[in-house]
């Protein structure tokens, strides 16, 4: 890479990323009209040594090794490209239309790993996007007016869906309401109501 790593804070608590990869959060931002979903994006070497160290005990058990927790698939420091602040890991590639606007702004899913099957392995990571300047078709696009767009305001009818990949809690967000769902059965009807 070179230089000196840049980080720009990409506010609301999210984290920070690479200036243009946190450019093009904030165009994502205004795109969707509310905060991007970022669980999280630029992350410190001793982070992703620590990740590493869990995916591999964990992959270990998988080999018929010793018990330990489940862990995502993570790469170390010298790998990451969290380190770098050009990925992010969101929710909102469960989301055709949000994933739709994540893609057009250079972003792809490159963590996607599936048996000869078509499955799903342990190292598959849905949620993980990496930005690519060349694919990114707003880069040459002004800065959205006012910065990071504010957080979602909701008015009375109107509620959020959220499912939280790293617990897999549900919430229902709403007008100035958060409700925690305790049953996962109630999730296809939750999603039919709310989206």
């Amino acid at each position: 890479m070179g230089g000196a790593l840049v980080k720009t804070d990409l506010g609301h608590g999210r984290g920070w990323a690479s200036p243009k990869a946190a450019a093009s959060i904030r165009r994502i931002d205004a795109q969707l009209e509310r905060l991007a979903d970022i669980n999280e994006a630029g992350r410190s070497p001793e982070h992703a040594n620590a990740n590493r160290a869990r995916w591999l005990a964990y992959e270990r058990y998988l080999n018929g090794g010793p018990w330990a927790p489940k862990a995502p698939y993570a790469l170390g420091a010298d790998q990451s490209v969290h380190c770098w602040g050009n990925a992010a890991d969101s929710d909102d590639w469960y989301n055709a239309q949000a994933a739709a606007v994540w893609r057009d702004n250079g972003w792809k899913q490159t963590a996607r790993y599936f048996d000869r099957n078509g499955r799903p392995t342990a190292k598959d990571e849905p949620w993980h996007g990496e930005y690519f300047e060349h694919l990114d078709n707003h880069r040459n696009d002004p800065a959205p007016a006012g910065g990071v767009v504010a957080a979602p305001k909701f008015k009375e009818d109107e509620m959020a869906l959220i499912r939280w990949n790293a617990t897999g809690a549900i919430f229902v967000l709403g007008f100035e309401k958060i409700f925690y769902v305790k049953d996962p059965n109630r999730l296809p009807s939750l999603r039919q109501r709310h989206g």
